[in-house]
């Protein structure tokens, strides 16, 4: 999970170094739409969540917490 987090964070990081912004929600959608199927109850249970609780730093700690 660390590893395909990287990976997102470092293709962000190239698309903001390129100047297209990359905001929150992309790549909270990002993170989420390339789970693996075993992941579905946890990105189901995300609908839950209140948007003003959903940021970057949530869900990397949840995707986190999930895979342990």
């Amino acid at each position: 999970m660390q590893a395909w987090i990287a990976a997102v964070c470092h293709t962000t990081f190239q698309l903001e170094a390129a100047d297209f912004e990359v905001g929150d929600l992309d790549l909270i959608i990002a993170l989420t739409q390339g789970l693996l199927e075993s992941y579905s109850s946890f990105t189901i249970s995300l609908n839950s969540t209140p948007l003003k609780d959903l940021n970057v730093n949530f869900i990397i700690t949840c995707l986190l917490n999930e895979e342990s």
